[in-house]
């Protein structure tokens, strides 16, 4: 059976959907881990504050962004929230081209 994909506003704007829910997120993830740089920066001087801060920033967007895309992608079977919004559906693209987390044993 063959697929037709969707439009590509409607794919755009389903990817800036999981965009802004990422950077909702790393700014949740930020709230503790700034929390935790507190007393880092204490001892720190002025000129290598920015570069903590900056740091700091980046491994919590890491973090999110990964950690929505193993969470959706696997879980969901690529089923965004972006896409689940607009309501794009994810076609079946074959055995080797899912991704998984478990790991083949022979």
């Amino acid at each position: 059976m063959p697929y037709e994909s969707a439009p590509f506003f409607r794919r755009f704007v389903a990817r800036l959907l999981d965009l802004a829910f990422c950077l909702l997120l790393t700014f949740v993830i930020a709230i503790p881990v700034g929390i935790l740089l507190i007393p880092i920066t204490l001892v720190t001087t002025e000129a290598n504050e920015g570069v903590i801060y900056g740091a700091a920033a980046w491994l919590c967007y890491f973090i999110a962004y990964v950690g929505l895309e193993v969470f959706l992608l696997i879980r969901r079977e690529g089923q965004t929230l972006g896409k689940g919004l607009l309501g794009l559906r994810v076609v079946p693209a074959g055995e080797w081209a899912r991704p998984s987390t478990a790991t083949a044993v022979r």
